[in-house]
């Protein structure tokens, strides 16, 4: 039935004057659970569907869209009048199915969030706030929330591309405060996975909890110049500073430091950075992107060297490439545009991980950073950075006290020509992942 729908439009669409035309579907529905002091503090539940046209008219982009079916002939004349305003460009055109393999064996759809009940959510949730409140320091969660969505995504262009996947996620993060008498610490996390059964609730709570008691009696430190070890969260939140340079619109728009630079050796041989849309259970994982292309696997870096940057087929054909696979959407209500699916960065040298206490007791002395504030004044465009940081000393291999109110500033291209040692512990939040990394002769000011 929806795919009598879909072929209605691109019809209609090509016979009200439209030379390509491509409409991308969504249905969607889930439920978010708040839960506080042991009781549903909030819920919400959705239902809904919606669907986005774009059209290509003498070398023009029109678009429009609508969550109503029977207004498809008003969304197909808005689509025609909004491409009037538009510039012309050669390279605005539909994409063609690509030569990639299509992955009919992706694992993103779980029966068991497609079966849950709003009872077994709250349970889930309510596990998670447990667990912390166990910690004895720990008297207050300010946040305890659990969403599980599903999806059914289909798209359909004149040119050939006809597909469609189902998917499911669940995402978990809570948010505490623990407290000692004089001191008060918050701490959180957060998972998400295609699998409810890949998130742990309870160990949620407790990693929340222990990374604000781990806080207490935290000192500020002397300057140095030392040892940096970034946990996987803190390596995270440097790998997504760095992403936006990768995109193919950032460069062609001269937003990226990396513009012309492929080939060249940017970051430490140690280090690879792949963007993947196979990997299992993960929410960037999906057979095709946003324009219907098959997905894989993209090198970015490969033993330091920049391999290649992130393509949908307006940038690709801009450069007379093929796409990578990178059309990602917020919605059916957006066109297209260069995003990552599972950005990570992992050791080039499989044999050459560690494990993070391997990692500690390598070091004499230097910091090993749980915590980082201000990325958001970050310059995503030439990497610099200048953040607070706060987690544990370390001095002859060992954690002595927790520190707070370091800084360390730089750039993070020249950061991460300085990785030493790459972690055995790849975790991903969200859709970016990293793990433990140790980084040398990084400034450490107090």
């Amino acid at each position: 039935m929806k795919w009598h729908f879909l072929n209605k439009v691109i019809d209609e669409a090509l016979r009200a004057g439209a030379q390509e035309a491509e409409i991308y579907f969504i249905q969607s529905k889930g439920i978010t659970i708040e839960v506080k002091d042991k009781e549903t503090e909030a819920f919400e539940s959705f239902d809904e569907s919606g669907y986005g046209l774009r059209i290509i008219k003498d070398g023009k982009v029109g678009f429009s869209y609508s969550t109503q079916e029977e207004q498809f002939k008003g969304v197909i004349s808005k689509a025609l009048a909004s491409s009037k305003y538009v510039a012309t460009q050669e390279e605005n055109k539909l994409p063609k199915r690509n030569n990639k393999i299509f992955h009919d064996d992706v694992e993103i759809f779980d029966k068991k969030i497609n079966l849950l009940t709003p009872k077994d959510a709250f349970e889930k949730v309510l596990s998670m706030e447990r667990s912390a409140l166990k910690e004895k320091y720990v008297n207050r969660v300010r946040k305890a929330v659990g969403s599980f969505y599903e999806s059914s995504t289909f798209i359909k262009n004149s040119l050939g591309i006809e597909d469609s996947f189902k998917s499911t996620e669940a995402v978990a993060k809570i948010l505490l405060v623990a407290e000692n008498g004089q001191e008060s610490y918050t701490g959180w996390d957060f998972e998400a996975n295609r699998f409810i059964d890949n998130i742990d609730f309870e160990q949620i709570g407790i990693t929340a909890s222990k990374r604000a008691t781990s806080m207490f009696g935290a000192r500020k430190i002397s300057s140095l110049k030392g040892y940096v070890v970034l946990d996987s969260i803190s390596a995270i939140n440097f790998l997504t500073l760095m992403s936006s340079s990768f995109s193919s619109d950032s460069v062609q728009k001269g937003r990226s430091i990396l513009k012309g630079k492929i080939g060249e050796k940017i970051i430490s041989d140690k280090i690879d950075i792949i963007d993947s849309a196979n990997k299992k259970g993960l929410i960037g994982t999906r057979p095709f992107d946003a324009e219907g292309l098959y997905t894989g696997e993209t090198v970015v870096i490969e033993k330091g060297y920049l391999k290649s940057f992130l393509y949908n087929s307006y940038t690709a054909s801009r450069e007379g490439v093929q796409s990578t696979g990178n059309a990602v959407r917020a919605g059916f209500k957006s066109l297209p545009l260069v995003g990552i699916n599972n950005l990570y960065l992992k050791a080039s040298d499989a044999t050459q991980v560690l494990s993070k206490d391997e990692i500690i007791k390598a070091i004499d002395r230097g910091v090993y950073v749980t915590e980082i504030l201000g990325m958001h004044t970050t310059n995503p465009i030439t990497g610099d950075f200048s953040v607070g940081i706060s987690g544990l000393w370390i001095q002859k291999g060992g954690f002595i006290h927790p520190f707070k109110e370091a800084v360390i500033s730089g750039n993070i291209f020249k950061l991460f020509n300085k990785v030493a040692l790459i972690g055995d512990d790849l975790k991903f939040y969200g859709n970016i992942g990293a793990p433990t990394l140790l980084i040398e002769q990084i400034d450490i000011n107090a």
